[in-house]
């Protein structure tokens, strides 16, 4: 049997995921598009959205964030429960899209702030927090605030724990 367009989906907005973590931005927006048009499901659409603002922003555009920001993250915390993806690409988007744009004082507000919330144990759910919090610590770093950056690279650990492959802030928490 033979998936219509709407049934497809939820596997096209997993592949939309997948090449834009692979940084195949053009794909990523391809796949991302399809989803859209083909009248998808409240997930698979929300999950193509922050696939192509978190691209864009990529892209250097952070002004798609701005565009879309406030009610992508309102339906991205509705569904975290069931899907905590979209709030994960869409806090990373979110903090590039501050460092980008100079409102760094604004993002690290934001992730300080959410970094103190139990927002549950899934690798997706601590990625949400931990990915941003380490862009902001490498930035932090970059600027001379070393403790700052120290300590936002160690929660960034502490949230993903010891076990998890996403070891990328023990470079900046050793600095």
């Amino acid at each position: 049997a033979r998936l219509t367009p709407a049934e497809g989906a939820p596997v096209i907005a997993t592949a939309s995921c997948a090449a834009l973590l692979d940084l195949d931005l053009a794909r990523a927006h391809r796949l991302a598009r399809h989803v859209r048009d083909a009248g998808a499901d409240a997930g698979s659409m929300l999950t193509a959205q922050t696939v192509t603002v978190w691209a864009a922003v990529i892209e250097g555009r952070p002004s798609a964030l701005d565009e879309q920001f406030g009610p992508l993250a309102v339906a991205a915390v509705d569904r975290m429960a069931i899907d905590p993806l979209p709030a994960a690409f869409l806090s990373i988007a979110h903090a590039l899209g501050a460092i980008l744009t100079g409102r760094i004082e604004a993002a690290e507000q934001l992730f300080a702030g959410l970094a103190d919330q139990d927002i549950g144990n899934g690798t997706a759910d601590q990625l949400f927090l931990a990915t941003p919090l380490l862009l902001l610590a490498q930035l932090a770093l970059a600027n001379g605030r070393v403790h700052t950056g120290a300590g936002r690279a160690l929660r960034s650990l502490e949230l993903m724990g010891e076990d998890r492959p996403y070891l990328l802030a023990r470079p900046v928490a050793a600095a």
